[in-house]
């Protein structure tokens, strides 16, 4: 503060719900941490807070949950608005402009269940599921892929998935679940976090949660609302004189520049869609190793969207053959362009689980047998799809690293969302099921599979003189192959952004990263995605 500066109390617009005030509250904290002036409320009730009974996107209007507190603002009732950014609709009103965008927590869906439904599914014995949600974007995402998250029928055939319209805050939703007007309901996680770093909000959500068990949604097949997980800071553009610009300068010290970077991207995504509560799209950007992610999915002028990739600037495809670091399981139509992987073979070990563990199983080779695993265990993937590799296996999977990495796993683990969705599991040792040579930040190594390569035959050196693409599923796999085509050094490699990508860098090597093997594909088919940023 200046010399001159006076200590002033400037007013808060907040709504009343309970995620409303943490965050209000969280935002009050962090401003009178860095400066001498003292912040209160002014509690606004909007129309969207009002109305419970039917999904906003069957309402006439827009800005249900920002109109009241727009007019609070520029009628000088309060000096800044909290939003949760999610809430923002694209147009914005004149004399309101953005004072920060905070770092925002997790931005997946969370899958909240009663333990005993959770219980029948994983045996075998559920008929239908209902998920309770109002979101149309999540309405279609649901319905279409968890399924395939899910364990299936005794039959082998995958549980249907149907979506009811669910209303109101945090507390109410989690009422209805537990009173058994749904298997399930879909919430945001950040709205969870956030109330878990509140002593007397955790205290009301602890209760709340007795009994239920939970799913973090992958991304890259549940992405959020654009800007879901961030917080969005508002004041007027016209900052009263004896004011000088005090209060704009300190809010840009909660400035997060990625989290800034990344909703920004999403949300000019969501604006070239057309932007509104009625849209069924759900987008996600994150940054991984300095590359922007994107995944967009959902449903729009009658067409199924789906698009997964990273920004990478793409060289040119020679139209070739392209190898794929991965064995051949079924060639689809059109891929008679690909070269398979046929000299890593696996063989599995015997091993015994610890009774009480937090098990991340990082590839499907490593899948546990069932019988070896308890209920109590508490089962993580290396990404979706050993995740849908698993439910397929019976296996009940509460998170997936997905393209975060295993830190993400390890940042919601020692958050306190995970001590309240299971208080007796938060200390519990963890380990991470692989194959014999593996190291893994998770946890101690439970070796489950050993893994060698083979020597080449001649249909694999004639097959590999064709390839001048490669996609590499590990380190190791590349120096092998390496080893016996020296050749291949100064073709064009790609791999996925998590530990392989990490050893090419660590290196010195140069190789092309991508959000997985279906980007590389539709780079060679010459469909990758449409790029709206």
């Amino acid at each position: 503060m200046n010399a001159n500066e006076q200590a002033r109390t400037y007013t808060i617009g907040s709504r009343g719900s309970l995620l409303a005030l943490t965050q209000a509250r969280f935002i009050k904290a962090s401003l009178e941490s860095i400066s001498p002036h003292k912040f209160e409320f002014n509690i606004i009730k909007t129309q969207g807070d009002q109305i419970v009974d039917k999904p906003l996107w069957q309402l006439e209007g827009k800005d249900f949950f920002t109109r009241e507190l727009d007019e609070a603002m520029l009628s000088k009732k309060v000096d800044l608005v909290v939003h949760s950014y999610k809430d923002l609709g694209s147009d914005r009103p004149d004399g309101i402009e953005m004072g920060a965008i905070t770092e925002r927590a997790f931005c997946h869906d969370i899958l909240l269940i009663r333990k005993e439904t959770k219980q029948k599914i994983c045996d075998g014995l559920a008929a239908a599921f209902l998920v309770g949600t109002s979101a149309p974007r999540r309405i279609h995402n649901l319905e279409k892929y968890l399924p395939s998250f899910l364990p299936p029928k005794k039959d082998g055939n995958a549980l249907t998935v149907t979506t009811k319209i669910l209303r109101g805050n945090v507390n109410t939703r989690i009422k209805k679940l537990q009173q058994g007007e749904y298997d399930a309901i879909t919430l945001a996680l950040a709205g969870l976090t956030r109330l878990s770093r509140d002593p007397d909000s955790a205290a009301q959500l602890s209760e709340l949660l007795v009994g239920l068990d939970f799913m973090i949604l992958p991304r890259t097949y549940f992405p959020g609302a654009a800007a879901q997980g961030a917080l969005a800071i508002e004041i007027r553009t016209s900052i009263d004189a004896e004011d000088s610009g005090v209060l704009r300068r300190l809010l840009k010290k909660l400035e997060h520049p990625e989290t800034a970077h990344c909703v920004k991207s999403e949300r000019k995504i969501f604006k070239a869609f057309g932007g509104g509560c009625h849209l069924a799209i759900g987008i996600f950007c994150g940054q991984v190793h300095g590359h922007d992610i994107h995944s967009i999915r959902g449903f729009h002028d009658n067409k199924i969207v789906e698009d997964f990739y990273c920004n990478t600037a793409l060289p040119k495809w020679n139209g070739r053959n392209a190898f794929i670091g991965v064995h051949e399981k079924k060639k689809m139509a059109g891929e008679s362009t690909f070269i398979y992987d046929s000299l890593m073979q696996t063989r599995p070990l015997d091993y015994q689980l610890p009774e009480k563990a937090l098990l991340l199983v990082a590839s499907s080779h490593a899948a546990p047998d069932k019988k070896k695993v308890k209920p109590s265990h508490l089962i993580f993937a290396s990404g979706a799809k050993t995740m849908m590799s698993l439910a397929k296996q019976g296996h009940w999977v509460c998170a997936a690293a997905d393209f975060g990495g295993e830190h993400e796993l390890e940042a919601f683990i020692n958050n306190g969302i995970f001590a309240l969705l299971a208080p007796e599991k938060k200390d519990w040792p963890r380990f991470a099921l692989s194959h014999s040579e593996s190291k893994s930040a998770f946890g101690k190594i439970i070796a489950c599979y050993e893994r060698n390569f083979q020597e080449p035959d001649a249909q694999v050196k004639v097959g590999l003189a064709k390839c001048d693409a490669f996609y590499w599923s590990s380190y190791p796999q590349y120096k092998h192959y390496l080893k016996h085509f020296p050749e291949i050094k100064n073709c064009q490699h790609f791999c996925g952004l998590g530990k392989t990508y990490t050893e090419f860098q660590n290196n010195h090597l140069t190789v092309t990263p991508l959000t997985g093997i279906q980007e590389f594909k539709d780079w060679i088919g010459g469909s990758r995605h449409v790029d709206f940023t």
